[in-house]
C-alpha cells in the first residue's frame, strides 16, 4: 500500500485561500437573497393590504348598489361577494 506524499505547503495555502473566498462569495450571495426576499415580502405584504381596502370597497359599493334599486339595481345572485 502507498501512502500519498505528504501535500506541499504552497499547495495546502492555495487551497486554504480558494475555500476562504468562496466563504466570502457565499456570504455576499446570501445577503444579497435575504435583501431581495426582504423587498418581495415587503411588497407582497402592500399588495395584500391593497387587495383587502378594494374587497372593502367593492363591498360598500355592491350594497349600495343593492339599496339603491332601480334600474342600477344588482340582480340577487349578485348580491353576496362571498
Amino acid at each position: 500500500m502507498t501512502v500519498p506524499p505528504a501535500a506541499h505547503p504552497d499547495d495546502l495555502e492555495q487551497r486554504l485561500v480558494r475555500l476562504e473566498e468562496l466563504a466570502v462569495f457565499q456570504d455576499q450571495t446570501i445577503a444579497q437573497l435575504d435583501e431581495a426576499l426582504a423587498r418581495q415580502q415587503a411588497q407582497l405584504d402592500a399588495r395584500e393590504k391593497q387587495i383587502e381596502r378594494l374587497e372593502a370597497r367593492m363591498r360598500i359599493l355592491w350594497l349600495h348598489f343593492a339599496e339603491t334599486g332601480g334600474e342600477h339595481a344588482l340582480p340577487p345572485h349578485y348580491a353576496s361577494l362571498d
